[in-house]
């Protein structure tokens, strides 16, 4: 096996690096080794792939060969690439924020804030509890209400509430 397989190639990086025998030394060694990197088809086009090398033995353990399943998962790893991208363009805006920045799940049953800027208290994990935590007793029903009403609509809402500050007064904020 010289490095090229059925339809693709190694990058000419990998092939210089012996990565192959590698592959192949390692699955005698081991009896099947994993694999996923870029390869190049046979028209020059970049490929996402992730396989696994199997040693093929005889009945008395003496290598016979090789077999590999390769999957092309391009679509995908380019959709993870986007999606980290994003995540970092995202936390890039609340780094450089000084308002206080949250994700909400879809029906506001959660609350994941992203940072509360000492203005309401940091969370890293979801919270169920968030309104009970955070808003006024007082403002939760008009608050309530009108999440109620924004999902029912699919309409945006603002609204002007007191909130538990990070060192415990109250505090404003409009949402």
């Amino acid at each position: 096996m010289d490095g090229s397989t059925r339809g693709h190639d190694l990058h000419s990086e990998d092939r210089a690096a012996g990565k192959c025998k590698q592959e192949m030394a390692n699955a005698a060694r081991h009896g099947r080794v994993p694999d996923m990197g870029w390869h190049l088809s046979k028209d020059g086009t970049q490929l996402f792939t992730e396989g696994t090398m199997v040693a093929l033995k005889d009945v008395c353990g003496r290598l016979l060969g090789f077999s590999k399943v390769v999957l092309h998962v391009t679509a995908r790893k380019q959709q993870e690439n986007a999606l980290f991208r994003s995540e970092a363009r995202l936390q890039a805006l609340v780094d450089s924020s000084s308002d206080v920045l949250y994700s909400m799940s879809a029906d506001w049953s959660e609350m994941l804030q992203l940072g509360g800027f000492d203005f309401i208290a940091n969370t890293t994990t979801a919270d169920k509890n968030w309104l009970e935590k955070c808003i006024h007793p007082e403002d939760q029903p008009e608050v309530r209400r009108a999440i109620r009403h924004a999902i029912e609509t699919k309409s945006v809402f603002e609204l002007e509430h007191r909130v538990e500050r990070a060192e415990g007064r109250l505090g404003w904020i409009h949402m």
